[in-house]
């Protein structure tokens, strides 16, 4: 395993992971700012939007001032079609013909007002593919225009999956490794979930084998996991060196036992059978708000005394998955 604790600076303010990030997006919530001024009450101490909801006003930034460090992503997966694990409307791309370009997005980065400590995330277009090389010049571009804000790069497959080539979609630790020292520059690493791979056993593999990669290189930064906030799995890439977790999870579906669940479901587990699913949502983003900082305590009490026990019955899973592990990987 190579769960550890890292640190990043955002101006001079110090942080730590490992960290739970609850997202707001207006793909798939049309309610979004109802859902961000009830946000208000409970979410405290880290969030994540995108400049895209900035530009077109699906979240207003005069309003964001209530979380103590905030995440502004670039906005890819608002504008384009691409889903993540969790999505359960896999045809969902409501942004019609609206154009996200970097011009717009750097635009947009110039009339924040950073009201809080802010991470920026490298511009992300699904229609324009670059090399690794590439992604990581136009990330340096944009950073050096914001020195305030802390740096994230999301590192994203060089190519479209394709049926005959099993590498495109993906990102590789080979295709990584000529540009660690480059990487050095930034204070965060990202990745998608799903570029990771096609199995979860596949997915934390390769987490592990990109910290092992900067591990070997003296590059203690943190790994960026987007769109991530599933119980069982956040948790397993945390295990194999993952840090920071962010996604729609927690308002698309409820927590319940360690299991992210239909919202339905859990009205008639815990609440009322008659109830309707529009009174439902607020007080089930509480309850899930409320879990993903108990998650992050938990991969917090397990660094302090390494015991698979802080995970709450989920210990012998997670105790095999990391012995499965290190059996393929060598327990390099």
């Amino acid at each position: 395993m190579r769960a550890a604790r890292r640190s990043f600076i955002v101006g001079e303010q110090p942080f730590s992971t490992p960290m739970i990030v609850p997202s707001f997006s207006s793909r798939g919530f049309p309610d979004i700012k109802k859902i961000i001024d009830g946000a208000r009450e409970y979410v405290n101490d880290q969030a994540l939007i995108s400049a895209y909801d900035l530009h077109y006003k699906h979240i207003l930034k005069t309003n964001w001032n209530f979380s103590e460090l905030l995440f502004v992503d670039s906005g890819g997966y608002e504008f384009g079609k691409e889903i993540d694990l969790s999505d359960a409307n896999m045809e969902d791309n409501h942004q019609g013909s609206r154009t996200w370009t970097p011009e717009q997005h750097l635009e947009t980065l110039r009339h924040w007002k950073f009201p809080k400590a802010t991470v920026l995330v490298s511009y992300d277009n699904p229609n324009r593919r670059l090399n690794i090389g590439a992604q990581i010049n136009r990330a340096r571009r944009l950073f050096e225009e914001f020195p305030n804000a802390g740096s994230d790069i999301l590192i994203k497959a060089e190519r479209r999956a394709s049926r005959g080539d099993q590498r495109a979609g993906f990102v590789w630790p080979d295709q990584i490794a000529p540009y660690v020292g480059d990487l050095a520059e930034f204070d965060i690493i990202g990745f998608t979930e799903k570029e990771l791979g096609r199995s979860i056993n596949e997915r934390v593999e390769k987490v592990y084998q990109f910290r092992a990669l900067f591990d070997n290189a003296g590059l203690d930064k943190p790994i960026h996991i987007f769109g991530s906030l599933d119980p069982i799995s956040s948790h397993l890439y945390f295990l194999a060196g993952a840090d920071i977790f962010d996604g729609l999870t927690w308002l698309r579906y409820a927590y319940h036992n360690h299991l992210a669940i239909y919202r339905h479901n859990f009205a008639a587990l815990e609440i009322d059978r008659n109830t309707i699913e529009s009174s439902i949502n607020s007080h089930v983003h509480q309850r899930n708000c409320n879990y993903l900082m108990t998650m992050q305590s938990q991969m917090r009490r397990f660094l302090n005394a390494e015991d698979f026990g802080v995970f709450d019955g989920y210990d012998g899973l997670f105790r095999n998955c990391m012995d499965d592990l290190m059996a393929r990987v060598g327990g390099v």
